[in-house]
């Protein structure tokens, strides 16, 4: 039993940076593919507004790229050095992707700044309006299809990729507004839509980083996820009380749950681990955490602090 639950879940790990993997490589060909769209655009009619969008699109494949290399470190098995695997790296790829995010907000930022000084005159072409519609059409489907293979990864990398894909989908609306607008103003709406552009795409990459940073700084358990681990426990009537909980996350798919309770005073030996099998089934089964049970037998054998791991 214990031997076909290991296979299971090493199998659901390699599916699940497969399917990883898969959303990263879209991502690459889709980011790419307009990244030279808008680049041509761009250099055909004079708009800062859809180089600012090529340039999000250059940097996005890179994130995708990123993600994807991620994937496959964190899949590694663990060795001497990294004994509990290296599935933090997807935490650190998802905090590259936001702060490559965020930076490139602040590159285009000032790039806006300097085209509202000096406004460039815009050449409004049908290329303009055909590439603007079609990185929409892009972006939706690949906030889809993230979104999809996302739902059953709950990867904190493709997540953040999700809510970029979702702003470029905000910020290319934005930019096709203003080639519309364009001839009817003599304001530099180019470069303003740009401005506008770099601020929703620096404000994209601030949750993303908060969201990772604390993810590789250590999560700690929830009241949630504590009181549903209370509840299995008080189910067997041999148990007092949880007395403590931690989490330690190496990965998405490798937590270590240390999990501490007493006893009453009256139980049977193999009544005791027979309950605590058989709650490590149901916590393994109900949550992605190893469990490690530790009962406190203070009450019972009378000697202060001592504790056996079972």
């Amino acid at each position: 039993m214990k031997e076909e639950r290991e296979e299971t879940i090493e199998k659901n790990n390699e599916n699940r940076t497969i399917e990883a993997i898969k959303a990263g490589f879209i991502g690459v060909i889709g980011n790419l593919t307009l990244f030279i769209l808008k680049l041509i655009a761009s250099f055909l009619s004079g708009s800062m507004a859809i180089l600012t969008e090529g340039i999000d699109n250059l940097i996005d494949c890179i994130s995708s790229i990123t993600s994807v290399i991620g994937f496959y470190a964190s899949d590694m098995e663990g060795e001497k050095t990294h004994p509990y695997g290296h599935g933090r790296m997807e935490y650190l790829s998802g905090l590259f992707i936001s702060i490559m995010i965020i930076a490139t907000g602040i590159l285009l930022l000032k790039k806006s700044i300097t085209n509202i000084i000096n406004p460039v005159k815009l050449n409004i072409i049908p290329m303009l309006f055909i590439v603007s519609t079609i990185s929409i059409i892009v972006k939706i489907a690949l906030v889809s299809y993230t979104k999809h293979k996302n739902a059953g990864i709950k990867s904190s990398a493709l997540n953040a990729n999700i809510k970029n894909y979702s702003s470029d989908i905000l910020a290319t609306s934005v930019t096709l507004i203003s080639f519309i607008l364009s001839p009817f103003t003599i304001l530099p709406i180019d470069g303003i839509l740009g401005l506008i552009i770099s601020i929703i795409i620096f404000y994209s990459g601030i949750p993303s980083f908060s969201e990772n940073m604390v993810l590789l700084l250590g999560k700690g358990a929830s009241e949630e996820d504590e009181k549903k681990i209370e509840n299995i426990i008080m189910k067997y009537p041999i148990f007092d009380k949880l007395k403590d909980f931690e989490v330690h996350d190496y990965g998405p798919e490798h937590k270590i749950a240390i999990i501490q309770i007493s006893l009453k005073e009256s139980f049977d030996n193999k009544e005791l681990k027979y309950d605590i099998d058989k709650i490590k089934e149901e916590i393994k089964s109900k949550f992605k955490f190893e469990p490690y049970i530790y009962v406190d037998v203070d009450e019972i054998i009378k000697i202060k602090e001592k504790t056996y791991l079972i």
